[in-house]
Formats: structure tokens, C-alpha cells, sequence
């Protein structure tokens, strides 16, 4: 799931949340605590199954009907799982492209010092900026414990 994909399906739980509910599977609050505590470490497959898993709990949710039938504070807990998932699946991947950036950063620095264009105070104070706003998304979508 892009992290376009992710924002949008957040706005979209955000517009379901405020119009519906019923009770929340406690499977899938499972899924959302493991993705919480080792989302840092899973690998492509495991994030497949927790998004499978994410896309079956939002299609149950997603009919009107279902969510008529459920409590308002149902309905919250739909809402409230459906944006912590998303936010940890959000943050996972804003790390992700933190570390193929410094990757690329670093073979971009061997490649211009092999050709002798060594004055990298300007790219390093570039990419400082960039890690300042990473630094600065990140905490948009940090976990509270």
C-alpha cells in the first residue's frame, strides 16, 4: 500500500468512523499491537498479510448497514484502530525511504569523489535539511503508549 493509498484510507476510515460502527474485531486489534511493536522489523510478506488483514477488516466496516448497527463509541473504536494501523504502516514506510535515501546518499558521495567533485559541504547540508524534515514528519506520526 503506497503511502498515498494510506492517507487517502485514512481520510476515508476518518468519514466511516464519524457515520458508523459495530463491534470491533479484537483479531484485528491484534494485528494493529504487533504491527505497533514489530513493525520495524517485518519483512515484505508480513506487512502483505497485516495489509490483507487491514483491507478485509475495512471492507466488513465499510457497508453503511454494518456501521448503523454498531455504537457510536463501536464506531470510534473502528476509527481509532483503522488510524493506528495506518499510522504505524505510514511511519514503517517514511523509514524505509529515510534509509534508501542515505543509501543513495552515500553512494552518490563515492561517485562525485571518484570524479574528483569533492565539495559535498552543500549536498551534506542539503541532506541535513532533509533529515530535520523527516525528523519533523515522523513525529506527525509517532505512537502513543
Amino acid at each position: 500500500m503506497s503511502i498515498r493509498q494510506s492517507i487517502f484510507a485514512l481520510f476515508a476510515t476518518a468519514l466511516l468512523a464519524a457515520s458508523c460502527a459495530t463491534a470491533t474485531p479484537r483479531s484485528f486489534e491484534r494485528v494493529v499491537d504487533k504491527a505497533e511493536t514489530d513493525g520495524a522489523s517485518y519483512s515484505e510478506q508480513d506487512w502483505a498479510a497485516a495489509d490483507a488483514q487491514y483491507e478485509e477488516f475495512m471492507e466488513k466496516y465499510s457497508d453503511m448497514e454494518t456501521l448503523r448497527s454498531l455504537t457510536p463509541e463501536k464506531r470510534k473504536e473502528v476509527g481509532r484502530l483503522a488510524a493506528r494501523y495506518l499510522k504505524v504502516r505510514t511511519r514503517v514506510q517514511m523509514q524505509d525511504m529515510q534509509d534508501a535515501l542515505e543509501v543513495g546518499s552515500d553512494l552518490t558521495k563515492g561517485f562525485l569523489d571518484e570524479l574528483g567533485l569533492t565539495n559535498m559541504d552543500s549536498i551534506e547540508s542539503q541532506m541535513h535539511g532533509f533529515e530535520a524534515l523527516m525528523q519533523e514528519f515522523e513525529s506527525l506520526f509517532e505512537i502513543d503508549e
